[in-house]
């Protein structure tokens, strides 16, 4: 499966940071929940110091992040059982993705 036809089918449009599972944030330390926070790279440290960061662009480290696929569209009416059934398809596609991905590095 290419990164294309991993977008296709979790419904994602573009692979950066905006969709990524490594996107987190970062705050002062304080439990304010008024102090600013900024957002910054889990996988590559140093792409959290780039003015332009989070990347627009298509990202060679993206990983996708569960929430900005279709799938949590689908979860509303669901039971629990067909929730773990729905998890499981994501996470099914997204090895299939990781298997050619690094067949691929090879």
């Amino acid at each position: 499966m290419t990164r294309d036809e991993l977008k296709i089918a979790i419904g994602i449009d573009k692979a950066n940071c905006h969709t990524c599972t490594y996107l987190g944030s970062d705050s002062p330390g304080s439990d304010d929940p008024c102090e600013p926070s900024w957002p910054v790279c889990e996988k590559v440290d140093r792409y959290s110091n780039l003015k332009s960061f989070p990347f627009q662009k298509e990202m060679k480290c993206w990983y996708p992040d569960f929430w900005h696929t279709k799938f949590p569209e689908r979860i509303k009416t669901m039971e629990d059982d067909e929730m773990d059934a729905l998890s499981q398809e994501f996470y099914n596609i997204v090895a299939e993705w990781a298997r050619y991905a690094k067949e691929v590095r090879k």
